[in-house]
């Protein structure tokens, strides 16, 4: 039969038939493949570009949460005795760090010609501020630029720092007396003994913030060459006399040591109440370590004369002078402050007293302080320390007036 295929034929037909059909998938399964990846390279692509976008973003969110870092660390001061950069270098760095930020920062592009004198006011610190020749050399900032250099009050001796967790800071202060009862001898074997017990009161210190700011122009920055090393000195120098009048005032107002025994604060001479003075605390139990007193004072001291005689009448061997004019009585340093005035005097054991703080010496900066500064191109500077005086034994401190003059 014609139609009839042999084996072989047969074969040959199955074998043309799969490899038309392999051929067939193949060609399928090559196209379909080519599509898929024709559709994956655009994504990849799309992707890449995306990943790049984040990439920059990344880097960008990096650089200013190092410079955020940076700033944080170097703006915390005397923190829990972590070493710390000087105010000083703090201030001029971010300056510095923002000097191109200012300089490329539209400003009012105005021009001022002849500058006025700053008026004796709370003013922002501008280009006006600087009254004279405005263009030439410049020195950086140095000591006698601005009143500076005097004896603060916790240069005094004994008085210490203590840092503080929280705001509010709880001590206690034995009574006086610290309690009832006292001790004795045993009478006779069997016969009772003494019994005595103790009193104390809890104190409450609340730390507040002493705190001040400056606004100044980005121009004054700029054409005030000495201004980035005058400020943090200049404000420090001012935080640290409020300090000072604030914790006289505060110790003034506590000290309840006696002043038994005192002549007359017009007439008297200066070494024997400081005598008295001393006198009454050793009474007390106190070892008076320092003597802060008004200038005045220091001065009558040293140079007291006794009415008619014409000659210095200083008790012989009492008062030792230092080889930098250092003055001493009965061993005791006399400081001469100019947070003391009118004749005031305090006599202590200075050990007694510390400053407490919650936060050390803090700088900030910012160009969004209030809703116009950004718009008035100004930078505010913000120093503060949250502190206040803890006085442990109000009666190791005695204060009165003497001289006055």
């Amino acid at each position: 039969m014609a139609d009839d295929l042999t084996g072989l034929q047969v074969v040959e037909k199955i074998t043309e038939t799969n490899k038309a059909f392999k051929d067939e998938v193949v060609l399928k399964a090559k196209t379909e493949v080519e599509a898929v990846k024709t559709e994956l390279s655009g994504k990849i692509e799309a992707q890449k570009g995306e990943i790049e976008t984040y990439k920059a973003k990344i880097l960008t969110l990096e650089t200013d949460m190092t410079e955020v870092k940076s700033i944080k660390g170097r703006s915390k001061f005397m923190n829990k005795g972590q070493a710390q950069a000087s105010l000083e270098e703090t201030v001029a760095e971010q300056i510095a760090v923002k000097k191109e930020m200012f300089l490329k920062m539209a400003g009012d592009n105005s021009y001022m010609g002849e500058t006025m004198k700053m008026d004796y006011k709370v003013a922002t610190v501008t280009s006006a501020s600087l009254s004279g020749q405005v263009y030439g050399t410049y020195l950086d900032w140095r000591p006698g630029m601005e009143p500076t250099g005097q004896i603060h009050f916790r240069d005094i001796p004994g008085v210490r720092t203590i840092q503080s967790d929280t705001d509010t800071v709880f001590y206690p202060r034995a009574n006086i007396p610290v309690g009832a009862g006292s001790f004795g001898r045993q009478a006779s074997e069997g016969a009772l003994k003494a019994q005595v017990d103790r009193g104390y009161t809890m104190i409450t210190l609340t730390l507040t913030p002493i705190a001040g700011w400056l606004a100044a122009s980005r121009q004054s920055l700029r054409n005030i060459p000495f201004l980035q090393s005058w400020l943090p000195t200049s404000l420090n120098e001012q935080l640290m006399d409020f300090e000072d009048v604030t914790f006289a005032n505060t110790l003034v107002a506590a000290a309840t040591g006696s002043t038994a025994g005192l002549t007359s604060p017009t007439t008297g001479i200066n070494a024997d109440n400081f005598i008295k003075l001393v006198k009454n605390l050793i009474a007390s139990k106190y070892r008076p370590n320092a003597m802060a007193v008004d200038p005045s004072v220091w001065a009558n001291f040293l140079t007291y004369k006794a009415s008619g005689s014409g000659e210095y009448t200083l008790p012989i061997g009492t008062v030792n002078i230092g080889p930098r004019g250092d003055v001493y009585f009965l061993g005791i340093p006399v400081i001469p402050v100019n947070w003391l005035t009118g004749g005031r005097v305090i006599v202590g054991d200075w050990t007694k007293c510390a400053i407490v703080e919650s936060e050390g010496l803090t700088l900030r900066t910012s160009d969004s302080a209030t809703s116009q500064d950004f718009q008035k191109n100004l930078i505010t500077f913000l120093l503060e320390r949250v502190e206040d005086l803890a006085i442990f034994r109000t009666e190791a401190f005695t204060t009165t007036v003497l001289n006055a003059s």
